[in-house]
């Protein structure tokens, strides 16, 4: 017996509802596109420090067998 099963995963600014955020807040459309864009440009910067940190520790480990 074979099945298919389809799984959607979501992880970090995709789980956030906003709309729900904006109701609760009492915000305009407007506002809650401007939250949704500072949570992103947050996540951005996150993405870059992990990547520069993870950088960095391949550089040292490359670096210790040289």
């Amino acid at each position: 017996m074979e099945q298919e099963v389809a799984l959607d995963v979501k992880k970090g600014i995709e789980t956030k509802s906003y709309e729900g955020i904006g109701e609760a807040a009492k915000l305009k459309p407007l506002e809650v596109d401007l939250k949704r864009l500072e949570d992103l440009s947050d996540a951005i910067v996150q993405d870059f420090a992990l990547m520069r940190k993870r950088e960095e520790e391949m550089r040292d480990t490359n670096g210790k067998y040289f």
